[in-house]
């Protein structure tokens, strides 16, 4: 064979197209999910009179919550434009309360002597961690991320607090234009939260008590709180090659 010749096989077995079906390298990403916020939970109980319903007992409960957290996992770009998560990388979770309980006779002193008894009136504090029921987790669905914030359980006795988890997570929808942000190698961060609802999550920051009278074993009080629970935080997607 002529060296010319030669050269031209070479060239053009160079220029033959990639091997159908091989793809480019996938592209990786780190998920960052934070938030930070908490609440206040002020419950007022009243015990009443059954006649004329004069309060003769009250407690009030005054909790303040903090909670925080970050939370890392990998993830890959799938070929149909979403994400498939493979794993967390970092966690770090905290969630502290702080309160007061107060007891006193309220509007009828001597009712509440007879009813109660004098070692009624006082007041207790509660300070301490949140129990941690469950770490953040989350799940991918096509273009959708479902984020949970941690789990909280029991506070400090004697809090009475109960935190809303459900209030703590995030939905959000990865456009295409996200996508190929970062395909293209940016960073793609959004801001998630009480403040950001999106048509997969809302929110309820402040949910109240009912405020009618019960009567429970011939007993007639009044229940009335206010249960406050707000957050901000960011989803961050980071390329990681």
């Amino acid at each position: 064979m002529r060296w010319g010749a030669l050269v031209l096989l070479v060239a053009a077995a160079l220029a033959v197209p990639a091997v159908a079906g091989s793809r480019a390298a996938p592209t990786h990403v780190r998920v960052s999910f934070t938030g930070k916020g908490g609440g206040r939970y002020l419950d007022v109980t009243r015990w009443l009179e059954d006649a004329g319903r004069e309060c003769y007992a009250r407690k009030t409960a005054d909790e303040t919550l903090s909670v925080s957290w970050q939370v890392d996992w990998n993830a890959v770009v799938t070929d149909r434009g979403g994400l498939r998560v493979t794993g967390p990388v970092r966690r770090g979770v905290q969630g502290t309360v702080i309160g007061s309980a107060v007891r006193d006779f309220c509007d009828e002193p001597e009712e509440g002597l007879a009813e109660v008894g004098a070692d009624w009136p006082g007041a207790t504090e509660c300070t301490g961690a949140m129990a941690i029921q469950a770490q953040p987790f989350v799940r991918a669905s096509a273009r959708t991320l479902t984020l949970q914030g941690p789990a909280y359980g029991s506070p400090p006795r004697p809090c009475e607090l109960f935190v809303r988890n459900d209030q703590l997570s995030a939905v959000v929808t990865l456009t295409p234009q996200a996508i190929s942000r970062l395909e293209a190698g940016h960073t793609v961060s959004m801001a998630v939260g009480t403040r950001h609802p999106t048509p997969g999550k809302s929110y309820e920051a402040t949910r109240t008590c009912s405020q009618f009278p019960h009567v429970y074993d011939g007993i007639v009080y009044l229940y009335d709180c206010e249960d406050t629970l707000a957050w901000n935080g960011t989803l961050v997607l980071t390329p990681s090659r």
